[in-house]
């Protein structure tokens, strides 16, 4: 297999030619070729329920169709023939569960919320007896709200909900001496995003300071240094927040993804006492290999030009690995070639008479 220097493009690379490649000291085609024999033997299954409805009152039904795929192309699944559908309150508490059969990819069903419901966010939650091989990060979950006579709305409004504030450095990890990029997200009690403003210290020190969007979701540059301790303060709220530590060495990976440019610009910095001298890039697109190749290191930093063709719409996921394929930093990008479904629908009548079949 080729190698590819800092400032050349990534190849994409097919799933069929992959394996026709002899394992000698090179590493790239054995990790690709793991990744293949993964999708081939334990492939991934979706769930995604369209409902009628977000809103609903105590008593009435959820209406509600499954749609079951499997593999990066989501095809319809035959792995499974249940899904089980779920209710689940604030506390964690299972209120409903419903079974329905989907023998080929697709099923219906319906959830009856009971009359005494109270008023409140519930969760709904999809998933199979195979999905729970991989954990209930890869269950369908949708946030719904439910309104009931029984319980006032203006009481739950008053209540000021725990704040939850996550930080997520760039890449994974932060570095001593690398300035990073450092995402943040503010969650309420309810898993709902949260506007937020606040500062960061060192310490006492006031250094900088950050404002989320509506969503609770939001970013700031950091310089850390080893050895000290970085907290967010939020205004209107006494708890702080500490950062992750700094890493005494290691590596710093970001990405820019310009809906203006054709490419994904990959950059990587590591530290002075970082061991290693390069690394494997890997671009994967719901676990198919889009793009890879070797990043020299030599230089302590090294930049990287994908072009975006190499991609399918959707979530792409860039890894740093090492040469016996350990990760050492991840980031996930939104590819969009704005190609998505264009539909257009129109009835056989102008009018329909009430619980008439459309």
């Amino acid at each position: 297999m080729p190698q590819y220097n800092v400032n050349n493009y990534f190849s994409g690379i097919l799933a069929f030619f992959l394996f026709s490649y002899t394992f000698t000291n090179d590493p790239l085609p054995k990790i690709i070729a793991s990744f293949q024999r993964y999708l081939a033997e334990i492939p991934e299954e979706k769930i995604y329920l369209y409902q009628d409805r977000e809103i609903y009152a105590s008593g009435e039904t959820i209406w509600f169709k499954a749609y079951l795929t499997k593999g990066p192309f989501h095809i319809p699944s035959t792995i499974s023939s249940t899904v089980y559908v779920e209710l689940i309150n604030a506390q964690n508490e299972l209120i409903q569960k419903e079974i329905i059969y989907s023998p080929s990819g697709f099923g219906s069903g319906q959830l009856q919320l009971p009359d005494s419901l109270q008023s409140g966010s519930y969760l709904i939650r999809a998933y199979t007896q195979w999905m729970k091989n991989f954990g209930e990060e890869y269950f369908f979950q949708r946030s719904i709200k439910v309104l009931s006579e029984f319980s006032s709305p203006r009481l739950h409004s008053q209540i000021v909900p725990d704040l939850d504030l996550q930080f997520f450095p760039e890449g994974g990890n932060l570095v001593d001496g690398i300035l990073s990029k450092v995402a943040f997200k503010a969650l309420d009690s309810n898993g709902l995003g949260r506007k937020v403003k606040g500062k960061i210290f060192e310490g006492t020190q006031e250094i900088g300071s950050f404002e989320s969007n509506q969503l609770g979701m939001g970013v700031f540059a950091l310089l850390p240094e080893n050895g000290k301790s970085y907290t967010a303060h939020i205004m209107g709220h006494d708890e702080a927040f500490p950062l992750p530590s700094p890493l005494e060495s290691g590596l710093v990976m970001s990405v820019t993804n310009s809906p203006k440019s054709d490419e994904v610009v990959v950059r990587f910095l590591t530290s002075e006492k970082s061991p290693g001298k390069s690394l494997f890039l890997f671009a994967l697109s719901r676990g198919l290999v889009c793009a890879t190749g070797q990043v020299d290191l030599s230089s302590q930093v090294a930049f990287v030009r994908i072009p975006k063709k190499e991609f399918p719409t959707g979530i792409a996921q860039l890894s740093a690995l090492d040469e016996n394929g350990l990760p050492l930093a991840e980031r996930l990008i939104f590819i969009d070639h704005q190609d998505h479904l264009q539909i257009k629908i129109t009835t056989d009548k102008a009018t329909y008479q009430p619980r008439e079949r459309v």
